[in-house]
């Protein structure tokens, strides 16, 4: 068995919090309100512990991650306490390990996942989905990640910002160039199939979300002639049918302004655990 890979990505947070640094900034949020702590893989949440009798894999973007949000009081830690009280357990019987960063893709999401679970198999595995602008190129260095939150430098003159912010617009045109709200659609069709399947495949229990579940699971996408073929394979009925983004399910926002807030994470996380246990869920203990 292989150990599970590090943090791989461009945020620095994650890379530099390995040492057990704490920072308390992190991408979009500069209040200053919250502390986020990494664990030795550069991870929020859990440090891998093989003792437990059950673990799980999670991955998303902010949402999931928990910006601007006490650990605690995210969707994944509040699924965990969830999961061991219908159950019966302790929360400690549980191995959650959080691989999410801020502003990821489903790119990223997806290769992540795929990439710890071909190291190391888990008793379950959740993903929340992100939205369909984003994407992850990689270069020789490493992996860029591509959101429109690049474009808000286009304001200023591209000869007084620094580099990295400079090569951050300009392969953010350069992408957007070529994209359009079709391609997005498909490229989130295509990771939420190949993520279904390769789970399938293996046997592995699963709930996955999209936070564009409304546009992926549109009946009228079917009689698409490009995105119907694609959109037949989703797999409905392991699909959740809510996002902390849905206006219903958004009832407060974390200390940002911006991001889902705790009652949100709070119900989110009990619409993932009745998800799974409607798909029939059955705990094994595998000590």
């Amino acid at each position: 068995m292989k150990p599970l890979l590090p943090y791989i990505g461009d945020r620095e947070q994650h890379s530099m919090g390995r040492d057990g640094r704490v920072s308390y900034v992190y991408g979009a949020d500069t209040t200053g309100k919250v502390s986020y702590r990494f664990n030795s893989g550069g991870f929020r949440g859990d440090e891998l512990d093989s003792s437990r009798p059950f673990t799980v894999y999670v991955s998303g973007c902010s949402y999931t991650f928990g910006v601007a949000l006490t650990y605690e009081d995210t969707w994944v830690e509040r699924f965990g306490r969830e999961l061991a009280s219908r159950l019966g357990k302790r929360r400690e019987d549980f191995n959650v390990l959080n691989f999410a960063q801020g502003g990821a893709s489903n790119d990223y999401i997806v290769r992540t996942l795929t990439t710890q679970i071909g190291r190391r198999r888990p008793d379950l595995v959740l993903a929340l989905l992100t939205h369909s602008a984003r994407a992850e190129l990689l270069f020789e260095d490493g992996y860029k990640t591509i959101g429109p939150w690049a474009l808000r430098y286009l304001d200023q003159p591209m000869d007084q910002l620094d580099e990295a912010n400079r090569e951050r617009v300009e392969l953010t045109l350069d992408y957007y160039r070529c994209f359009g709200p079709i391609a997005g659609i498909a490229r989130s069709l295509q990771s939420l199939v190949f993520l279904q399947s390769f789970l399938t495949a293996r046997n592995i229990p699963h709930v996955l979300a999209t936070v564009e579940h409304t546009v992926l699971t549109d009946p009228k996408l079917a009689q698409h002639p490009y995105l119907g073929p694609l959109a037949e394979l989703v797999d409905t009925t392991k699909l959740c049918k809510r996002s902390p983004m849905d206006p219903e399910l958004m009832t407060d926002r974390a200390e940002d302004g911006v991001h889902p807030g705790p009652r949100t994470h709070a119900e989110f996380a009990r619409v993932m655990v009745e998800t799974l246990f409607e798909n029939g869920f059955a705990y094994e203990d595998r000590r």
